[in-house]
């Protein structure tokens, strides 16, 4: 029987960068998801999206208008199908926001996805903020799916990710 396993660790050579996966979830919850989930540091910033603004093309729209100035350098968790941070102020459940991240190898120039607020908890002085990608274009999936895959390797070559038998 082959396992996966993946060593979190603190973050204390950067106080600067906020850690994720300070509260993880527990070992032997259920887990539906579509797509592997790898941590990574990247600069990220969310924004709320007006409500029905998706469908007029405002994330597109907003490829043009990366707020490079606000953008932070954290720990998150990503994955095709969305990502995970700790963030300094709520959102609603079920709101939409426009996720404004570099993915380093990947897409240098920024990238913008929509995402739709699943979870929302206050931890300490942030909020853990998780959201589902609301892609509608392939492409946007793919770089993020590329960059979840290149910070995978590095991972194994590194020998912080790896198979047990």
């Amino acid at each position: 029987m082959i396992k996966k396993f993946l060593k979190i660790g603190k973050r204390k050579d950067n106080p600067n960068i906020i850690d994720a996966n300070k509260n993880p979830p527990p070992i032997g919850t259920k887990d539906n998801r579509q797509y592997f989930r790898v941590d990574a540091e990247i600069p990220i910033c969310l924004v709320s999206v007006p409500q029905g603004a998706l469908y007029c093309g405002y994330c597109q729209d907003m490829e043009s208008n990366i707020p490079y100035k606000d953008m932070i350098t954290q720990e998150v968790n990503i994955s095709g199908g969305g990502l995970y941070t700790l963030w300094r102020h709520p959102f609603d459940i079920g709101s939409h926001v426009a996720v404004f991240m570099i993915l380093k190898g990947i897409k240098e120039d920024g990238l913008v996805v929509c995402g739709e607020v699943v979870r929302c908890q206050k931890i300490g002085k942030y909020y853990g903020i998780a959201l589902r990608f609301l892609c509608r274009r392939d492409f946007k999936r793919n770089l993020i799916l590329k960059f979840v895959t290149e910070r995978e390797r590095e991972l194994i070559a590194k020998g912080k990710i790896g198979w047990i038998r």
